[in-house]
């Protein structure tokens, strides 16, 4: 199944090819990698161009992310400004790499569209949380925060392994977003970069 927008994978599809890379991977294999990209501020670009500039911004992310994507990766739209990327017999350096990597070519990709609603006068920048090392704050373009999981004892189905991406997408959220965020692969603690 297609998503009507993108053309990319539905999240139904992107699911069902989890569970079949799974099932080829040894449970011990921790070499199964699901990226869960989410565009932070998203919907204050729909609220300054409108849905429509907001689908093509997103037809436009995805098309740029598929460009971008390795060979034997499954790219989706897993809903809204949500994707997710399925990356089997992948190293979690490999990972982390490739997830700053398509970070960078969301936020490079949106810079067109936050250029537009500037000259039309459209506010679409959102203030970021003070920095940890100043009081100051600053503006933060549309960007993405990255959730990066591999298999784990702990995350044994499809939906646990997808669950834990999201969540790593979430924390690097409430960070301010414009980050990956992944557990370290032999302490188990929790670690974002920019």
């Amino acid at each position: 199944m297609r998503d009507q927008l993108t053309g990319l994978f539905s999240c139904d599809e992107f699911v069902e090819r989890l569970r079949e890379a799974m099932t080829v991977a040894q449970p011990e294999d921790f070499r199964l990698v699901v990226l869960w990209l989410d565009i932070k501020r998203f919907d204050r670009l729909n609220e300054a161009l409108g849905f429509r500039e907001g689908n093509r911004a997103l037809a436009d992310v995805a098309q740029a992310l598929l460009f971008a994507k390795r060979a034997g990766d499954t790219l989706a739209r897993l809903g809204g400004d949500e994707f997710g990327v399925l990356m089997p017999n992948t190293t979690l350096s490999t990972a982390f790499i490739h997830a700053q990597t398509l970070r960078d070519i969301v936020k490079a990709t949106l810079a067109c569209y936050v250029r537009e609603a500037c000259r039309s006068g459209r506010e679409i920048l959102a203030v970021s949380p003070p920095d940890r090392d100043s009081e100051e704050r600053a503006d933060v373009p549309l960007t993405a925060s990255v959730g990066v999981a591999t298999r784990t004892p702990r995350a044994v189905t499809a939906e646990e392994l997808l669950k834990n991406a999201e969540e790593r997408s979430r924390l690097a959220s409430r960070e301010g977003g414009d980050l990956v965020w992944m557990d370290a692969p032999r302490t188990l603690q929790r670690e974002a970069w920019r």
